[in-house]
């Protein structure tokens, strides 16, 4: 079976179209360059991003509701143990491979809901009510796999890499010394694009921040493309920016940095 291609180059890169007409059953299977695109343990791009430290979640997300992320191509379980402690923890359990999703989260770990294990938020078995004097002898000798984890700037930091090679979790400037006017807002709806960005942040899931609103205007214009909304802010940066307007979206505008922002409860006029 042959296939052409017509390609068209863009500014945004370069697309394929197909110009035989066919279905989707017949389509070319993709092709990726492994050594670029695989992130697994021991693949040279895993081996690369595993020497760094990774935010994997809000710090919100950890709660005592067991919660499945997926992060380097492995998925996980993310918790919060009775003492305010984050977990994140390999998803089937080290004895008989039940899910940990379905798990107790308690005062000092969380509980598999087969035979009632309980390990530590970095993974020590601490009871196994099934054995001899509750797994007083035997549960040093198990432990859960997991990965160490550290909170900063509201997002929880985790560490997938060899424990002999972790680096310190580095500390931003940009992030530590906050202006007056400027929060810090982690969300998981945003791009770290390295310029403005919306957040489609409905207000019932994230609360609005003070703002000043004297810090910024807001005035409508029109564009060929779509409808924009200037944001013009009035910190030492001096960002003006065009942002697309989506109703219903707050707007969030770029100063100096791409985590270092302002946010305004500005909506489209």
């Amino acid at each position: 079976m042959e296939f052409k291609f017509h390609v068209q180059r863009s500014t945004s890169g370069t697309e394929g179209v197909m110009t035989k007409q066919t279905t989707a059953y017949e389509r070319p299977d993709p092709s990726f360059l492994e050594r670029l695109t695989l992130v697994g343990r021991g693949t040279p791009m895993g081996e690369l991003l595993r020497r760094y430290w990774h935010p994997v979640a809000l710090a919100s997300d950890a709660t005592g509701t067991p919660r499945q992320i997926r992060a380097l191509g492995e998925d996980l379980i993310l918790f919060r143990d009775g003492a305010g402690r984050a977990g994140l923890l390999y998803p089937r359990c080290v004895h008989r491979g039940a899910s940990l999703y379905y798990g107790r989260v308690e005062d000092d770990g969380i509980r598999c809901c087969y035979h009632g294990w309980k390990f530590t938020v970095d993974g020590h078995c601490i009871e196994q009510p099934c054995e001899p004097d509750n797994g007083a002898t035997t549960c040093r000798l198990v432990r859960q796999p997991y990965y160490p984890v550290q909170e900063l700037y509201g997002l929880i930091f985790a560490y997938m890499g060899p424990p002999d090679k972790q680096p310190i979790l580095p500390r931003y400037d940009v992030l530590e010394n906050v202006a007056p006017g400027e929060f810090i807002q982690a969300d998981d709806n945003s791009i770290g694009s390295g310029g403005p960005v919306i957040v489609p942040c409905p207000r019932t899931r994230c609360p609005p921040f003070p703002v000043n609103r004297s810090a910024a205007t807001l005035s409508s214009q029109q564009s060929v493309a779509s409808s924009l909304i200037r944001c013009a802010t009035t910190d030492q940066s001096g960002v003006t920016v065009d942002v697309p307007a989506i109703p219903g979206t707050r707007l969030v505008s770029a100063s100096r940095f791409a985590a270092r922002i302002i946010i305004l409860e500005g909506m489209q006029p």
